[in-house]
């Protein structure tokens, strides 16, 4: 029973998912250019990537590494500025497959300025 819940949920997820791209796309706003996925969902952004081939799609969480959401079919990570600071592994590892690299709560100039040293995004 819980196999069936779970694969109602994701189709659910993906049915949301492709009804969101496509409000985007009515808008005239699906461009790779001007728009960025990011999600703290694996299937999301999973799907996102399947829906919008050729768009950034970031997965927002430190629990898997770069390489695993590269395997996952994704372009980009999105982590907490502090993660970066404790280890390089995310950006070294992101670099080397090409992902785009996102920070977030940055408040203060001179956290700013360590991550733009890092060569973050």
């Amino acid at each position: 029973m819980k196999r069936l819940t779970l694969s109602v949920i994701f189709i659910c997820c993906s049915l949301f998912m492709a009804a969101q791209v496509a409000i985007v796309a009515h808008r005239g706003l699906l461009s790779p250019e001007r728009v960025m996925f990011i999600s703290f969902s694996l299937h999301a952004c999973r799907e996102f990537a399947r829906l919008c081939p050729g768009f950034t799609v970031q997965y927002l969480g430190s629990d898997l590494w770069p390489n695993e959401v590269h395997d996952n079919g994704l372009n980009g990570i999105d982590l907490h500025f502090g993660t970066f600071l404790m280890t390089t592994r995310f950006r070294d590892e992101a670099r080397e497959r090409g992902m785009s690299i996102n920070v977030w709560t940055v408040n203060k100039p001179e956290d700013m300025q360590k991550v733009v040293n890092m060569g973050i995004d």
